[in-house]
């Protein structure tokens, strides 16, 4: 953990393609070319290449390896940063060399620019300031040795050599002080940061609290009364009850998970026409007459990298809202382009995005409310019971997207939400999107046996008698270990049904990569009720399953999922 800290701490410094990183090297450059065009010594231009390629590919390398979140090239990082600092001190000496006292006063500014940076960027652990402040010690012991060697012990060369003793020393001390404050300062960020991280945790927790224990309560109340209800009608009515409560506790986990962008995205290249479309078409069918629709088509095909049904979800999240706030009278303006992310957005950032434009002719937010409108359970629509996970869940997706949101509005004016979503590569291929339809089941089927993988005992329980009502042969385990164990007996399975978080020593998504390396042509459908954004970040391990299913699934939506991954129609 403290070497991914201190190779952060190197990338970081001056990044490739910042300013300060080409401020620096240009400076340098303009320098090195200057001299040669005076003096013709080249030297200069050989040790600038020299540098220019150290530093470029020490930040390269340290950029790579916190990415990569590998450590293992951290002594060559190092050696890269000493090396480098070496090239600069080089440098230093190369100007220190030529005649006459402006080329003197030019090297001590270089030296003391080295010394700033070094506190600015390198005052951090003990490591990385040792590799840049050596080769500094050894230039000025260097550059004192030089004046002894010219001017014998004269006044000058003891007034050289009072000066190194006494400054570097003292560049020492005054390092190790910027550390010292360096890791106060650092310190109480992350204080500052864990008291912020409570905090959110606090609200979130409140709010989860109110809303699932309204859905307990209503469930719980349910099952209390159907237990005396005799009328059949009313036991149905009942049943009714808890199914639409469990629903909306679903509904609302998925929202945490998009919130916490930890939801487990599909994406794929898609037009954007076709799901603009529609969600145009669903609105019309949803908002009433008094409220008009305007869709603005650029000229161009835009085709965007997504999850197309969740950009739907977000979509109509931001168009319920503008509903509720022009209070069933006014215009939902909806328009998309090509366009870069906006100024001081993910700098470095240089490539188009699409932008997805919403604006409504309703109420709009004071701009203390603007700014609060991405909180989780924050929500001004407290007489229409409002759960204040709308616009979280669409800056949680749109981020998770690898996009950025914005929002604007105009108190008595009206609202505009921007989505700024990733376009396709030339390579993705490219699929209009159509809203997903339910597969018609036929009844009537051979025997099929189904390998089910859940640790929770009850809901195994639940799922091997739900998959043996709609006829088949369930053959159940807890562990992934115990399924695989099983498949490598030679039984005869034609349809794998696992969980994704599991107890042993393989996990859901280690099985699904065996099975399809073993048993190509067995469907396997993974289902969770927690996909990490680390396992899911490149979709890969979902594009191996058959099928994706979200937890707490749907018992009466089973039957037709088990038959759409075994073909039948």
């Amino acid at each position: 953990m403290r070497r991914r800290a201190e190779i952060a701490s190197i990338a970081n410094a001056e990044p490739i393609g910042s300013t300060l990183y080409a401020t620096h090297l240009g400076l340098l450059f303009f320098g090195a070319v200057g001299v040669f065009l005076l003096f013709d010594r080249q030297e200069f231009l050989i040790a600038y290449v020299v540098y220019a390629f150290l530093l470029t590919a020490e930040k390269s390398l340290a950029a790579t390896t916190v990415n990569k979140r590998d450590t293992s090239a951290y002594p060559v990082i190092l050696a890269m940063l000493f090396l480098r600092s070496t090239a600069f001190n080089v440098i230093v000496l190369l100007v220190w060399r030529i005649e006459g006292d402006l080329f003197k006063f030019a090297a001590l500014a270089l030296l003391v620019s080295a010394t700033i940076n070094i506190m600015v960027f390198h005052a951090t652990y003990r490591a990385v300031m040792a590799c840049v402040v050596a080769p500094i010690v050894a230039t000025f012991v260097a550059i004192t040795a030089g004046i002894l060697a010219s001017e014998g012990w004269s006044a000058a060369s003891v007034g050289a050599v009072a000066v190194s003793v006494c400054v570097v020393p003292y560049f020492a001390l005054a390092l190790l002080a910027a550390q010292d404050r360096w890791r106060e300062l650092n310190s109480t960020r992350d204080a500052l940061e864990q008291s912020q991280r409570m905090d959110a945790i606090g609200r979130v927790a409140s709010g989860v609290s109110h809303d699932f224990n309204n859905v307990l309560s209503v469930v719980a109340g349910n099952l209390h009364l159907l237990e005396t209800a005799s009328d059949p009608h009313e036991r149905a009515k009942l049943i009714k009850s808890a199914t639409e409560a469990v629903e909306g506790g679903a509904s609302l986990s998925r929202q945490l998970l998009t919130m916490g962008k930890q939801q487990a995205l599909m994406p794929e290249a898609v037009r954007l026409d076709a799901v603009i479309d529609t969600f145009v078409v669903f609105c019309r069918n949803v908002f009433p007459a008094s409220i008009s629709i305007q869709v603005s088509h650029p000229n161009e095909q835009i085709a965007i990298f997504a999850d197309p049904n969740l950009l739907q979800s977000t979509l109509l999240n931001i168009a319920l809202n503008a509903k509720a706030a022009m209070e069933d009278t006014g215009e939902l303006k909806v328009e998309y382009r090509k366009t870069p992310l906006p100024s001081g957005r993910k700098q470095g950032q240089s490539r188009l995005f699409a932008c997805i434009s919403l604006t409504d002719t309703g109420r709009g937010m004071n701009e203390q409310t603007a700014l609060r409108a991405f909180e989780p359970f924050f929500s001004t629509k407290t007489s229409e019971g409002g759960s204040g996970l709308g616009l979280p869940m669409v800056k949680g997706y749109v981020e998770q997207s690898n996009g950025e949101v914005a929002l604007t509005s105009v108190e008595g004016i009206g609202t505009t939400v921007e989505l700024y979503l990733p376009l396709a590569r030339s390579d993705q291929t490219v699929a209009r999107y159509t809203p997903e339809e339910k597969t018609q089941i036929q009844a009537g089927r051979e025997a099929r046996r189904i390998l089910l993988v859940e640790d929770n005992r009850e809901l195994r329980r639940i799922l091997e008698t739900a998959i043996q009502r709609i006829g088949y042969e369930v053959k159940a385990f807890e562990s992934a270990d115990e399924a695989l164990d099983y498949l490598d007996g030679g039984a005869e399975t034609q349809l794998v049904i696992c969980d994704l978080d599991l107890p042993g020593n393989l996990q859901g998504d280690d099985l699904l990569k065996i099975s399809k390396s073993i048993y190509p042509r067995v469907p396997f459908i993974l289902m969770s009720g927690f996909a990490t954004a680390e396992k899911f970040g490149d979709a890969d391990t979902l594009t191996r399953a058959d099928l994706f299913l979200a937890k707490p699934l749907k018992l009466p939506e089973l039957k037709q999922h088990i038959e759409k991954v075994l073909h039948f129609s």
